[in-house]
């Protein structure tokens, strides 16, 4: 059977990247097909593709579920908090679909919820990307915290005001706020 892991094509967050980059290791196959997320209920193959289901999902849910030529195995998997999205991935008629595959891994403890909301067994796995390895190069002492603002979801006055509260004052000297 092939093997295959999620990709982004029209995503901005890197973090879809990073994720994709720690799927790819722990698939360890370099003929593994990579295959993009919005896409997945068109995908073809004569023989079926294992894919290794994680991430974010996704912009277009009237794309869901992937094709019979995908075999999903869900680890790390996040319904995204969008009203349109939830009810068209979380709903009974999904509800065999899912059971299929159970239980489904769940990068966090709200999308586990929603699952077992609907009868499915799942669990928490945490994201894919804490089995990348440890970076051992070389480190400063800055904190970076990272896309605060993106896609305007919080102005840079209103960014800080949060971050000085979250982090103890002994490090506010620290702090380097960026954007990719």
């Amino acid at each position: 059977m092939k093997e295959a892991e999620v990709a982004y094509s029209d995503s901005r967050n890197l973090g879809d990247e990073v994720q994709t980059i720690a799927a790819l290791n722990l698939i360890n196959n370099d003929e593994a097909l990579v295959l993009d997320r919005e896409k997945l209920n068109t995908f073809k193959s004569d023989e079926k593709v294992k894919l290794l289901c994680n991430g974010w999902f996704m912009h277009e849910p009237e794309n869901w579920p992937p094709s019979k030529d995908i075999e999903p195995y869900f680890t790390s998997f996040h319904v995204a908090k969008f009203k349109e999205v939830r009810q068209k991935l979380i709903t009974p008629e999904l509800t065999d679909y899912f059971k299929q595959f159970e239980p489904i891994g769940c990068r966090d403890h709200n999308t586990v919820e929603l699952f077992k909301s609907i009868g499915v067994d799942a669990y928490y796995s945490g994201c894919v990307t804490l089995t990348l390895p440890k970076y051992e190069g070389e480190r400063n002492d800055k904190i970076v915290v990272t896309d605060l603002f993106y896609d305007g979801l919080l102005n840079e006055k209103y960014a800080k005001k949060v971050v000085y509260k979250l982090i103890p004052e002994k490090y506010h000297h620290r702090i380097q706020m960026m954007t990719h």
